[in-house]
């Protein structure tokens, strides 16, 4: 970095990758994924209803209800980025879903999977 000026860096960094807009994508692309595999691991790996453990399908549910409100105050991946700063709270408020179970739940209140697991048993919803 040419600059020992803080905010002359800055400006030359911002400079270079304007010039380079495929390096930073991919740059960006590299962080968000490790962020989301860290998020992936802090909350067991696999879908907590079904057990789909691959990577591009898995979300955070808010057990509770309350995520578009969450999300509202800190929109886009910056959920995953609260998560890690709050050390990846494990106090039952979160929770690892597939995005069809997510979708599910939000939509009809409980996933399938659920109602499948109960018919299995033999005991009534």
């Amino acid at each position: 970095m040419p600059h020992k000026d803080p905010l002359r860096a800055k400006e030359w960094r911002r400079e270079w990758y304007q010039r380079r807009p495929e390096l930073q994508r991919e740059y960006h692309q590299r962080l968000d994924r490790n962020l989301k595999e860290a998020v992936i691991a802090a909350y067991g790996g696999k879908c907590k209803c079904c057990g789909a453990d691959e990577y591009e399908f898995l979300t955070i549910d808010h057990v509770d209800g309350g995520g578009q409100k969450h999300k509202r105050s800190v929109p886009g991946f910056k959920i995953y980025r609260w998560l890690r700063n709050n050390g990846f709270p494990q106090d039952g408020r979160f929770q690892l879903l597939c995005i069809s179970c997510n979708f599910a739940k939000g939509i009809y209140g409980e996933c399938p999977h659920v109602k499948q697991k109960f018919d299995v048993l033999g005991l009534a919803c």
